[in-house]
């Protein structure tokens, strides 16, 4: 098993912030642009167990999985539950109001794996857990960076 886990506070209302981190079809658009296919498997709006199944080739891994969305509570957070080769992924993040204009944002990854062979692949990254733990706090600070500036914008 491996946890990672980020936070930063933003200038940015909590609401604003739930809204950006659940805007799914920007991210379908992401993953689109990196050569992968995205397929809704629940129409409808984004509510806890609507799926997506994921495939194609990210840099040198192989994809063909079904994400669900596990938990959906507007404006406090989400997670999304993801079983991958024998592990599965949860990815949650939350959102703490510290101020009407100032929100925490807290990302923790967990991965499980059920299978000997995922716990041969995660191994590694146990391993590597500080530079995983040092490249999600990097990714958490460019992605809400984004947000703070669209919200200045939209202002």
């Amino acid at each position: 098993m491996i946890e990672l886990s980020a936070s930063r506070d933003v200038r940015i209302p909590q609401d604003v912030a739930f809204a950006r981190a659940s805007n799914f079809a920007h991210y379908e658009v992401l993953a689109l642009e990196r050569g992968l296919h995205v397929e809704h498997l629940v129409t409808g709006s984004p509510k806890i167990g609507h799926k997506w199944h994921i495939s194609g080739r990210l840099r040198a891994i192989t994809l063909n999985s079904t994400a669900e969305l596990s938990d959906f509570s507007p404006i406090d957070g989400l997670a999304i539950t993801s079983n991958h080769r024998g592990t599965e992924i949860t990815f949650a993040m939350e959102f703490l109001e510290l101020a009407p204009q100032r929100t925490r944002v807290t990302v923790d990854i967990l991965a499980v794996p059920k299978t000997f062979r995922a716990r041969l692949l995660i191994k590694p990254l146990q391993l590597a857990k500080a530079r995983l733990q040092n490249q999600l706090q990097r990714a958490l600070r460019r992605g809400t960076r984004i947000w703070e500036k669209e919200y200045q914008a939209d202002d």
